[in-house]
């Protein structure tokens, strides 16, 4: 079956995943990423168990369209051929600080627990020399065990705002905002949360529209 083919139920299912009712707006946002806006349409003007339904805003103006399933096709989604819904933006920019909440807990604890031992923090100062010398294998190696628990963090950090940028077809722009979002609410200070965002998003994005820390 094609993805064409599935577009019908994809619709059935979002609808579905919304409540029974969703706006237009939000049906075309969560599905534009896999379909083109035209085939949305045509596709939603064919689907006759699909209502539409409009409301005026308060003062006038445009009416706000929302579709919903017809009663009895509520129960019908085809489970051979439904998906599952995207993640909303704002999904991925709340798993986004909770890494980060994460990992400046994990970076005071560490501190914390130094202090309470009487030792300084660890600082490491390798010699050029001796890093072009050492098998790249190695650095990395060295890198996970000395921090494993930022190292995984990071990663994940990385991982989580790239998929945004993939599947909601974000720039570094709208990145950035999601991100100074995310510095702004939570632990360890602004200033930190921001650099530590900044050192872990490099690279972020799609060819020349890249997040450069």
């Amino acid at each position: 079956m094609t993805s064409m083919e599935r577009l019908p139920d994809a619709i059935r299912r979002t609808i579905k995943d919304g409540g029974g009712r969703i706006s237009h707006r939000e049906l075309t946002k969560r599905l534009q990423h896999r379909y083109r806006v035209p085939a949305l349409r045509e596709a939603l003007a064919q689907a006759a168990d699909v209502e539409v339904e409009k409301t005026t805003r308060p003062g006038g103006g445009h009416s706000l369209v929302f579709y919903r399933l017809s009663t009895e096709t509520q129960t019908q989604v085809n489970p051979m051929t439904e998906t599952l819904p995207l993640p909303a933006l704002n999904e991925f920019e709340g798993a986004l600080r909770e890494l980060t909440d994460t990992l400046m807990q994990h970076r005071r604890k560490r501190t914390a627990k130094a202090a309470k031992e009487n030792r300084p923090p660890k600082f490491e100062i390798t010699p050029v020399g001796v890093l072009l010398h050492t098998p790249d294998e190695v650095v990395r190696a060295r890198d996970m065990v000395q921090g494993p628990i930022d190292r995984a963090i990071k990663k994940a950090i990385k991982a989580t705002a790239q998929a945004a940028v993939d599947l909601h077809r974000i720039g570094t722009d709208q990145l950035h905002e999601i991100v100074e979002r995310v510095a702004k609410k939570g632990s360890g200070g602004y200033s930190r949360r921001v650099s530590m965002l900044d050192h872990a998003l490099n690279g972020v994005g799609k060819d020349n529209d890249r997040w450069w820390a």
